[in-house]
């Protein structure tokens, strides 16, 4: 009798592409960094973005409340702005590798 033979590969191992990046880790890392001295200042975080679309760094949103001044903040930063939108005026500042945003008082 005459026998086939056939040879079976191992199917070749798929590797899913990793959600953390090394870029994904720095930006990770420096959002954390701004958090901890957004925290030491007092501020409330209101909301943070890995992510932030318009921003090539992650953001960290804060509450901002009349008797906290927003002078230390401003004193950390490496730059900061505002700007009006919808009548609404909004500060942003660049902390550790980080993008700090509040809608300021009226």
């Amino acid at each position: 009798m005459g026998a086939n033979l056939h040879l079976v590969h191992p199917a070749s191992r798929y590797v899913a592409p990793s959600f953390w990046t090394e870029e994904r880790v720095a930006r990770l890392a420096a959002m954390n960094a701004a958090v901890r001295v957004l925290r030491e200042l007092e501020f409330r975080i209101l909301h943070l973005d890995l992510d932030a679309r318009g921003y090539d760094k992650p953001a960290v949103e804060i509450e901002r409340i009349a008797a906290q001044s927003i002078v230390p903040l401003l004193e950390r930063a490496e730059e900061h702005f505002w700007r009006t939108r919808d009548g609404i005026k909004h500060g942003f500042a660049f902390l550790l590798g980080a993008v700090v945003m509040w809608e300021e008082l009226s």
